[in-house]
């Protein structure tokens, strides 16, 4: 019999392009490796009858609509969950929530029971700044005070917490003390390791950037970037992995900017990370992070990385070693660094042989700490 089971607890369907997705994924392989039992439960896995009320409040704008939807969603959570605890009578049991929502319908389906309840803080600043900057709540709004609620209620009341960043843990345990007294650690985000370490081949791409094309993540800063090294006779090559809100006008952009025959846009990939071998530098222009799982990525293939430094980023590579920080206000400085770490090629291999030597003293040995921290012994 399996050692013990582990209930992934999420609003995402599973089989989306996030960093979240990818993360819950690895830590159901792992868990499964190390001979424990797994279950993803989500709003869309449950009995149809309880999700179909909720249903027609999806699409509507109205913030107060869109508490009523999450609710019925935590609402088939926590009946999922509850009913998966009552068929493993004396189980040991850890639910793993992946949001503050449905950390509270794991603490409500345990109940006065045993199972341990775990949350992960992926979310930027809050998930209020978030939904803000998507343009889905308002700043003060109805849904921005609901989805802070949520964090300092539910928070304090699991077993444990995970912060993928020193960063957030700080920003965190300040807004909300209360959790003060909840068991903490500081864990990154882990990748598999793809065992073989190569560098860039002939005809290979210079960059390449993975994520939502979306205000936060700012790639309207790689075009203008891109632009500064043409004008200075460098033609870089651009691979915009990833879909979303702003194709269109990054399209448009580029376009105004001279770039056509620079830039990629690929749209979405099922396997972003597959496609970092066959460029030469990981871009990343966001203007928040907490700790981009695409950053691990890239230096598990030994690519050396642009970034600013925001966020959690500084706490996975380091200015000059790894890569190169960039300001996110100075177009042209940034270009300059970027011609720098492409045009000088000793000083290319040594950031790409750096970067692997990162995954390997800062990532490697995660994903077992990370099951440590979910299933104890």
């Amino acid at each position: 019999m399996p050692k013990s089971l582990l209930l992934v607890a999420t609003l995402l369907g599973g089989d989306g392009p996030t960093g979240v997705e990818t993360h819950f994924h690895q830590i159901m392989k792992e868990a499964a490796a190390s001979d424990h039992e797994t279950r993803l439960v989500t709003p869309y896995t449950g009995h149809r009858w309880g999700r179909a009320p909720f249903r027609p409040l999806k699409h509507l704008r109205n913030e107060y609509a869109r508490i009523a939807y999450r609710t019925g969603q935590s609402l088939s959570i926590q009946r999922q969950l509850r009913r998966l605890l009552q068929s493993h009578p004396g189980r040991p049991v850890t639910i793993y929530a992946q949001c503050p929502l449905t950390a509270g319908a794991a603490v409500a389906a345990r109940g006065a029971g045993s199972a341990l309840v775990a949350m992960a803080v992926h979310y930027n600043i809050s998930e209020a700044d978030e939904a803000i900057s998507r343009g889905a709540a308002r700043s003060g709004g109805p849904w921005a005070r609901n989805l802070l609620r949520l964090e300092r209620e539910h928070l304090p009341q699991v077993d444990r917490i995970a912060f993928v960043s020193g960063y957030m843990r700080e920003i965190v345990n300040a807004r909300v003390p209360a959790i003060g007294q909840v068991a903490q650690t500081t864990l990154a985000n882990f990748t598999d390791d793809p065992a073989e370490f190569t560098l860039p081949a002939a005809g290979d791409r210079d960059l390449i950037a993975i994520g939502t094309l979306e205000p936060r993540k700012n790639q309207s800063f790689l075009l203008n970037v891109l632009a500064e090294c043409r004008r200075l006779g460098k033609n870089y090559t651009l691979t915009l992995a990833g879909a979303g809100p702003d194709r269109a006008s990054l399209e448009k952009h580029s376009r105004s900017l001279g770039l056509e025959g620079q830039v990629l846009f690929l749209g979405f990939h099922r396997r972003g990370a597959a496609l970092i071998p066959r460029h030469r530098v990981l871009v990343h222009a966001a203007k928040s992070e907490n700790c981009p799982l695409i950053i691990a990525e890239a230096l598990a293939h030994g690519r050396p990385i642009m970034a600013a430094p925001v966020g959690g980023i500084p706490e996975m590579f380091r200015d000059r070693i790894e890569g190169r920080y960039w300001d996110l206000e100075h177009p042209a400085a940034a270009a300059a660094a970027l011609i720098e770490l492409l045009d000088h090629g000793a000083g290319y291999a040594l950031a790409a042989t750096a970067a692997r030597q990162r995954y390997d003293d800062a990532f490697a040995t995660l994903r077992s700490r990370w099951i440590r921290f979910l299933l104890p012994a």
